[in-house]
């Protein structure tokens, strides 16, 4: 972190990073990782969309080590992922929406088809229904190599086979550079609070007052029900840990409205770590983001004194 002094107003300039944003209630009880025993081949054949293909001869894909992961710095075109894993009817029982159940593949590069046991559920970030076609042309979507995949599928829903065995086919398309699977923690589970209410941090900070750092965060909720909860805004010095900024708003949002809420923080030579914690008092879930404020750049001028 720098601090620029010089016989002027102040300018600051600060870059935010968003570190996180998650259900903190039990995440074990809704999510499984889905991190070990996958397989990868390269080359494409929608033979190996089946349940019952023999994959024992296909490459293990160890994606706690994708830093190492060089599959796609040499090669462009079509490759599969496919793994199998048991997914329990106890998910639902502690999970904030009993109706919907979530795939979370993170970020794939460049394109992608996932299917479940032998049918297609989404294709390129947009979850289908058991009666689309796949789109041959599914390569040719452009710029999705850093989007998030969530297919949510409802609890009902007769792809998934709840309390046994199932198979998930990942078909990618990479067109150049690096590809496939980006993410080291995919997982599976139902849907969370975190899938209803979001956070729009994406302002920047502005030069306030006496020595402080104002922008504004907005709340959104998509949820079918009034979510009637209480906001916590923490902030605290990420080298010396101690408390620079606390807050507590109660927030009631009725199905599909946001609301705007300022943040003042003292500028701080050091990084400092804001996290926001949003509990719904009727579940008492939690949905958090926590951000860095890695430095702040400024001009201050000072006062003459003599």
């Amino acid at each position: 972190m720098q601090l620029k002094v010089r016989n002027n107003s102040i300018i600051l300039w600060l870059a935010v990073l968003l570190i996180s944003s998650c259900s903190s209630k039990d995440l074990d009880t809704h999510y499984y990782l889905l991190n070990n025993e996958w397989k990868l081949k390269l080359g494409d054949s929608l033979q190996w969309v089946k349940s019952n293909y023999n994959d024992r001869k296909w490459r293990k894909f160890d994606l706690s080590n994708l830093s190492r992961n060089d599959t796609f710095k040499t090669y462009d075109g079509y490759a599969w992922y496919r793994i199998k894993f048991f997914i329990p009817s106890s998910l639902k029982k502690e999970a904030y929406s009993k109706d919907y159940f979530k795939i979370f593949l993170g970020p794939i590069d460049d394109c992608d088809q996932v299917y479940l046991n032998g049918t297609i559920i989404g294709e390129n970030t947009t979850t289908v229904d058991s009666n689309y076609k796949p789109d041959s042309n599914f390569k040719k979507a452009p710029s999705l190599w850093n989007i998030d995949r969530n297919y949510i599928l409802s609890a009902k829903d007769k792809r998934i086979l709840w309390d046994k065995d199932n198979t998930l086919c990942i078909r990618v398309f990479d067109q150049y550079g690096g590809g496939g699977l980006s993410s080291n923690m995919p997982k599976i589970g139902m849907c969370g609070l975190e899938d209803y209410v979001f956070f729009d941090s994406k302002k920047f900070y502005k030069e306030g007052k006496d020595g402080f750092l104002k922008r504004e965060i907005t709340i959104k909720s998509t949820l079918k029900t009034t979510l009637n909860g209480n906001l916590s805004i923490t902030a605290c010095n990420k080298e010396t840990k101690q408390s620079v900024y606390k807050s507590s708003i109660s927030v009631n949002l009725k199905p599909g409205e946001s609301t705007t809420i300022p943040i003042i923080l003292p500028i701080n030579t050091d990084p400092t770590e804001v996290t926001f914690k949003l509990k719904d008092n009727t579940s008492n879930f939690i949905v958090n983001q926590t951000e860095i404020i890695p430095y702040v750049l400024a001009d201050v001028k000072f006062k003459n004194t003599n």
